[in-house]
């Protein structure tokens, strides 16, 4: 084994890299998930993924058993980063539903939530494993907001007309309102909301 390699507690074989150079796991996701967009399609080897991302094999090989293993954390860091914590935020707040429909869009404006769903649901049409991440991310939103609407009394039609309203319109909203500041988005989302809540 040359200076430059490890082996981990599983016994394979690890090119050494320095703290400031191997990428940690989250930041790795996220890189590759920009990679993923950029290229327009998912079925990227390791080496196109490395390559595209910007580091060596061995830094892949360091946080993923395989191609498998990264694809399984990459939909589960996706459910989790833009769905979970964003449903988990206005959830935790003690507040009405319509402030907690605010939250929910400001979130995904603010803190770029719905980045990736053009993406993933172009890449859902080739790949079934994406597809169950795609709709396993769609249920949760629409299981929540839905759950908002229904405090607010909205019931059989009304109630699935809103939610569906809501929840596609801010998962592609980005994709709309290119030439558009995201303070200017920001500012519309109250009389938005208020329009969908109104009885």
């Amino acid at each position: 084994m040359s200076k430059s390699e490890k082996q981990d507690s599983g016994g394979r074989k690890q090119d050494r890299v320095g703290a400031s150079a191997r990428l940690n796991r989250e930041v790795w996701l996220v890189r590759a998930m920009d990679a993923i967009g950029r290229e327009a399609r998912g079925r990227m080897s390791v080496d196109e993924l490395v390559k595209a991302v910007g580091v060596t094999k061995g830094s892949f090989y360091w946080h993923f058993k395989s191609r498998a293993d990264f694809l399984d954390q990459l939909l589960e860091f996706w459910i989790v980063t833009f769905t979970n914590s964003i449903r988990d935020l206005a959830s935790g707040m003690d507040s009405d539903p319509v402030e907690r429909l605010v939250t929910v869009a400001e979130s995904v404006i603010r803190h770029q939530g719905a980045k990736y769903d053009i993406s993933m649901h172009a890449w859902a049409l080739r790949d079934p494993k994406v597809a169950q991440a795609v709709k396993r991310a769609e249920k949760i939103r629409f299981d929540y907001v839905g759950s908002l609407f229904r405090e607010l009394g909205f019931q059989g039609r009304e109630l699935d007309m809103r939610t569906r309203t809501f929840v596609v319109f801010y998962s592609f909203e980005a994709g709309l309102q290119t030439t558009q500041s995201k303070s200017a988005r920001i500012e519309r989302i109250r009389p938005q909301v208020e329009m969908l809540t109104r009885t």
